[in-house]
């Protein structure tokens, strides 16, 4: 089996597999809307919740089988291949940025260098746009205190998880939707930065050795040195450290 193939029946039995899970979650939940809409002083019940379950097996044990027949899948078609030292797009990016000499790069490849990163910009403000919008929508829902009564809490909890939901869904979706965007777009902007010209590393200042001054310097500081080692200067700083330890530290 050649590696196109297998990529090929993975990909059809993730679909496969992600619409009967979405299948069977929205039987579920079907299923239990419908048990709660029956009333009574008992509503999840051993009774209705299996005679709500029957309703909706077939769909959940499909998942159950789809999901479990995944792994035999796995075990039987070849490994998926793996890139060898594979380096995040992130990462050879801020590399590749870092070392590129913009200077010399012609005019085409630079405007569409930059178009990248603008796209990117922009798909990031746009989430960040859709996440405050969809905050600001459930906060004005939930902070509005006549939707929610006291003798009907599950109702208003109901009415709550409609509005959350979707608040929730919205900005999730688009973050995978950015996320595979953004990785696209630094994998194809990293193949443009591997054609800029590196940029040359300047040589490292060298600092001023000092010539002649350190040894003049170096020479002043053994002459104090000794001037106040036959001076009888170390008589004056033993005094001294024994003062600072008797009367300020408190040794004594």
């Amino acid at each position: 089996m050649t590696e196109k193939t297998a990529r090929l029946i993975r990909a059809i039995y993730g679909g496969v597999l992600t619409a009967a899970a979405i299948i069977a979650g929205i039987c579920l939940m079907g299923a239990c809307l419908g048990i709660y809409r029956s009333g009574g002083e008992q509503l999840f019940t051993p009774e209705k919740v299996a005679a709500a379950f029957s309703a909706v097996a077939a769909p959940v044990y499909v998942f159950l089988a789809l999901a479990t027949g995944s792994f035999l899948l796995e075990a039987v078609l070849p490994p998926r291949p793996r890139a060898k030292n594979a380096a995040n797009p992130s990462m050879l990016h801020a590399r590749l940025a870092a070392g590129a000499d913009m200077t010399y790069c012609g005019p085409q490849l630079k405007a569409a260098i930059l178009r990248h990163q603008k796209q990117r910009r922009a798909v990031t403000a746009t989430g960040f746009g859709i996440l405050g919008i969809c905050t600001a929508v459930f906060l004005c829902y939930a902070l509005n205190s006549s939707h929610f009564h006291a003798t009907d809490v599950n109702g208003s909890m109901l009415r709550a998880m409609a509005w959350m939901l979707p608040c929730l869904a919205v900005p999730f979706l688009y973050a995978i939707f950015a996320a595979y965007f953004c990785k696209k777009s630094l994998v194809a902007e990293c193949a443009l930065l591997k054609t800029v010209p590196k940029a040359k590393e300047p040589a490292p200042a060298k600092l001023p050795s000092g010539g002649w001054v350190k040894w003049v310097v170096l020479g002043a500081a053994a002459a104090v040195l000794l001037y106040g080692f036959f001076a009888g200067g170390t008589a004056d700083v033993l005094t001294k450290a024994i003062n600072i330890c008797t009367e300020c530290v408190g040794l004594g």
